[in-house]
């Protein structure tokens, strides 16, 4: 089984469109660090997203960190900081990180990763939810995505269709 480990924004987008069940689907358990767990309760995420991981699924396990003085994640936020210390620490397989750049950071580190729309891609190629319907319900949340990267995977998405 791969070793997954999430910062905040893929999971809270995943509960946004009502597909916080995706994770255990897909991979069994995903690690979060405390960072990001704080941030998922935060007053200010959505009240789906609060009241999901308040009661910690199965699926979501927290990790803590071990801190270190890495002067090169100083740029980041805190629970970019934490997600790409965590997967380095347990050797995750992926990392998912939406950020550009906790991304650029995470891959110059040699971490692997993807994002929200990729995940979505990843179910919707091992046919766990209908990619153009997920990606119309995340165009309706606060996400911030490019349309070129949008139009891009909805064209593989139809392509993976017309091939069926």
């Amino acid at each position: 089984m791969e070793i997954v480990v999430s910062n905040t924004s893929p999971l809270r987008y995943l509960a946004c469109i009502g597909e916080e069940h995706l994770w255990s689907r897909l991979f069994g358990k995903v690690l979060i660090p405390p960072a990001v767990f704080r941030e998922l309760t935060h007053a200010n995420a959505p009240e789906r997203v609060r009241n999901w991981i308040q009661s910690l699924p199965d699926s979501i396990e927290v990790i803590d960190v071990e801190k270190n003085n890495d002067g090169t994640l100083n740029h980041l936020d805190c629970g970019e900081i934490e997600a790409i210390l965590l997967a380095e620490q347990v050797g995750a397989d992926l990392l998912l990180m939406d950020d550009k750049e906790g991304r650029l950071t995470a891959m110059a580190r040699g971490l692997k990763i993807t994002g929200t729309v990729g995940l979505l891609e990843f179910a919707d190629i091992h046919q766990h939810l209908d990619f153009a319907t997920a990606v119309q319900k995340l165009l309706q949340t606060n996400i911030k995505i490019s349309s070129s990267l949008i139009d891009s995977m909805l064209a593989r998405y139809y392509y993976r269709r017309k091939r069926k």
